[in-house]
């Protein structure tokens, strides 16, 4: 056993008529545990793009898809950081010269939760 779940660009497929799947993957569980963050981005953002995909199959079916997403995650005071905060917000203060402790070095990561979350919303 690899410890993977078979999938389809991230999509796991179930025993319905759907043509979109209800559970998607990434990570290891999707791949494998080998890879590093930048693998695991480039991997979740393969999944992210086919439930993005996927959204006009849930609508047709009355599924309110992205818009009900957000209000679970809002009322479980979740914060969602969007790939656009990951690459503006996290990258960019990572791979800044003032966060590196010398220039060689390509990022710092940052340690926390709370560090993540405030580069994350700059």
């Amino acid at each position: 056993q690899s410890g993977t779940l078979q999938h389809d660009k991230g999509r796991v497929p179930l025993n319905t008529d759907d043509n979109a799947a209800s559970v998607y993957v990434t990570g290891w569980l999707k791949r494998g545990p080998s890879g590093i963050i930048g693998t695991n981005l480039m991997d979740a953002k393969e999944t992210v793009s086919s439930i993005l995909q996927d959204i006009p199959i849930f609508e047709q079916k009355n599924k309110r898809g992205k818009e009900a997403l957000y209000e679970k995650f809002h009322s479980q005071k979740t914060t969602v950081v969007t790939w656009d905060d990951y690459q503006n917000g996290i990258n960019a203060t990572e791979t800044s010269l003032e966060q590196r402790r010398h220039s060689s070095q390509p990022r710092n990561k940052l340690q926390s939760y709370d560090e993540l979350l405030r580069a994350a919303k700059k």
